[in-house]
């Protein structure tokens, strides 16, 4: 069963707050949209099926020149419903609360502008895109696999 005292907490929070408010927290988009896979803590949710965790993952993607457009694309992101400064603004909560020890050292966070490009950019087979980004990173020493 999801752990929905978590998300219950997180929408009374939103609902009290004004709308431009909720636009502009991305600790509580995550918890909205994210949680139910991912729980707070970033670990794939067992329940739900083979949901990878972001610790340990998600910053490696930054070290592949189509980790970023991975990241954006992944079906999780794209159906969020999430408008793209939300989504980047997730992206980048995702990447500082639980990828930052395997993020570059100076990586540039997600802009609006650069989620709206990936998103125009066509990808024919999203599990095929991560394939070859962890191929290539396990050439540099980092497995991908969980």
């Amino acid at each position: 069963m999801f752990r929905l005292v978590p998300v219950l907490a997180a929408l009374a929070v939103a609902a009290a707050l004004p709308a431009s408010a909720t636009g502009e927290s991305a600790a509580i988009a995550y918890k909205l949209h994210c949680t139910g896979c991912h729980l707070d803590s970033g670990a794939g949710n067992p329940e739900v099926g083979r949901i990878p965790p972001f610790p340990g993952l998600a910053g490696h993607f930054l070290k592949h020149p189509k980790g970023r457009l991975f990241l954006s694309k992944v079906p999780g992101m794209v159906n969020a419903g999430l408008p793209a400064d939300e989504t980047a603004a997730v992206l980048n909560y995702v990447l500082e609360h639980y990828g930052a020890k395997d993020t570059p050292e100076h990586w540039e966070p997600f802009t609006k502008e650069e989620v709206e490009r990936n998103w125009s950019t066509k990808v024919d087979d999203i599990s095929a895109l991560r394939g070859e980004i962890s191929a290539d990173l396990a050439k540099q020493g980092i497995d991908l696999r969980y």
